[in-house]
């Protein structure tokens, strides 16, 4: 790996007003990849070193003292973070292969010259010239055969907001983050759709069907499609993918304390903290219908998709921190 990295950092106002700023560039090179080889070999893949992947961002951190007196004390921060990843090379004879296979819920993760890492890849709606999805004269909407790039599972920037408050011997502290601009996949919902026990295939066979801007192949245009065969062909296992791509952006309180130092004298300790923590309390902004966080795995392949996991948690706890 070999990185480039320029950054300034500056305090003023009695140290009330602190701001680090970091640039960032890196190219690691020569990695290990699991390639398919051809028909005419004995075995399914074999392995290179090969690769150019690019990441370049900024960090950043702004904190400051709002308010600073004996009694009362606030420090407010927040953090930045943007990244972008490009795939610049592979290997030579290689300009793009798959990290998992393709038959596999219609979902892809694949590496190609020029995208990034962690792009997802998957089948869409076959569509005329005009953008209206073919619709069989038997009302089943066509799918594509090939995979097309759907989205990133890659947050492109994150950013954090820390307030923390000091009053007398209390203390009160929240954080809120948050993660941007990337995408995730739900199988669960797909394959809730395809029996026709979700929300949404309720809803559409309460009203009568699923609105589309279609046309069959003879150039007769179609507004509603039967919720049965609608959701029987584009859900299930084998989904049109494209329909289960979510906005993964999401804003959540992540932590909230509250505690109160105990002043004790004469004795053993010199203080003593009790706090009240909670996390993962509410979702202050979220648009897919799981959290993104709960995903398949955190590996290279299957980040981003959703398969039946477990729902999130909200955590409460009490801590008991002693100075002595």
């Amino acid at each position: 790996t070999k990185s480039f990295e320029i950054g300034t950092e500056w305090r003023m106002w009695n140290n009330r007003l602190n701001v680090d700023v970091t640039y960032y560039k890196t190219n690691t090179t020569n990695q290990f990849f699991k390639v398919a080889a051809s028909q005419a070999s004995l075995n399914q893949q074999y392995a290179i070193n090969a690769g150019d992947i690019q990441n370049q961002g900024v960090e950043a951190l702004v904190s400051l003292d709002a308010i600073r007196n004996d009694d009362f004390k606030w420090t407010t921060s927040i953090n930045f973070t943007y990244n972008k990843n490009k795939i610049k090379k592979l290997a030579d004879a290689v300009p793009e292969f798959s990290l998992t296979g393709e038959n596999q819920n219609n979902f892809a993760s694949k590496l190609e010259v020029g995208g990034s890492f962690g792009d997802i890849y998957g089948q869409d709606f076959v569509r005329d010239a005009e953008g209206r999805i073919i619709i069989s004269e038997d009302g089943i909407p066509q799918k594509t055969n090939a995979y097309t790039k759907l989205g990133n599972s890659n947050p492109i920037w994150q950013m954090g907001w820390n307030n923390s408050f000091n009053y007398k011997n209390f203390n009160l502290s929240f954080l809120i983050d948050g993660k941007f601009n990337y995408d995730v996949m739900s199988i669960t919902q797909s394959v809730m759709d395809g029996y026709g026990v979700s929300e949404a295939s309720g809803a559409a066979r309460a009203n009568g069907g699923v609105a589309v801007n279609g046309v069959t192949p003879n150039g007769t245009p179609v507004a509603v499609v039967d919720a049965e065969k609608w959701y029987t062909s584009t859900g299930g296992i084998g989904p049109v993918s494209s329909q289960y791509i979510y906005d993964g952006t999401v804003v959540r309180l992540r932590e909230l304390t509250f505690g109160y130092d105990f002043n004790i004298k004469d004795s053993f300790f010199k203080k003593l903290r009790v706090n009240a923590v909670g996390r993962n309390l509410f979702y202050i902004s979220k648009k897919a219908p799981f959290d993104p966080e709960v995903t398949m795995s955190t590996g290279n392949s299957l980040s981003g998709v959703d398969i039946f996991m477990m729902p999130a948690t909200r955590n409460y706890g009490l801590t008991l921190n002693a100075t002595f």
